[in-house]
């Protein structure tokens, strides 16, 4: 694990300017049951990360991929579950390769359907479907990117 100096720790006040290492974070359970979310990003040029365990910030976060410029800017709520609002607002990107291609949500939304479809007809269990879902989509988004515009992607033989 990275070294405590390179964690950033969110403080009421400040904003903090990041860009996304990765197109998702790390996650997992601690043993109590609460959930975990690690994000690896670049802070004042640096590698570093930080830990969204407030679901509001990991659910506004996990919209980005890698390469996106983000600023976060922590405002205390008191008396609430989650004593912070979370204001994340995107800067730009950093012009890195990611897997975020669309950015319409329906377009999205019918992208992971179809991704789903595909990958049911070879996932055993929704684990497999997970996984296969994921790699499917992948796929697509490679093959995407590889052309120039549209047209090229009709008028390419098979």
């Amino acid at each position: 694990m990275a070294d405590n100096q390179n964690q950033i720790h969110f403080n009421e006040g400040n904003t903090y300017e990041i860009t996304l290492s990765f197109d998702e974070c790390k996650s997992g359970t601690r043993d109590n049951g609460q959930s975990w979310y690690r994000y690896a990003v670049k802070y004042q040029g640096s590698d570093a990360y930080f830990f969204a365990n407030d679901y509001n910030l990991h659910n506004k976060l996990k919209q980005y991929k890698k390469g996106d410029i983000v600023t976060i800017e922590p405002k205390y709520n008191s008396g609430e579950k989650y004593p912070y609002e979370w204001v994340v607002e995107s800067k730009g990107s950093d012009g890195s390769p990611s897997g975020k291609i669309m950015t319409n949500e329906t377009q999205i939304k019918v992208s992971v359907w179809a991704g789903m479809k595909v990958a049911s007809a070879y996932s055993a269990n929704i684990d497999e479907l997970k996984r296969n879902t994921y790699d499917v989509l992948s796929l697509h988004d490679e093959i995407c990117k590889q052309k120039a515009n549209e047209e090229d992607l009709f008028d390419s033989k098979i």
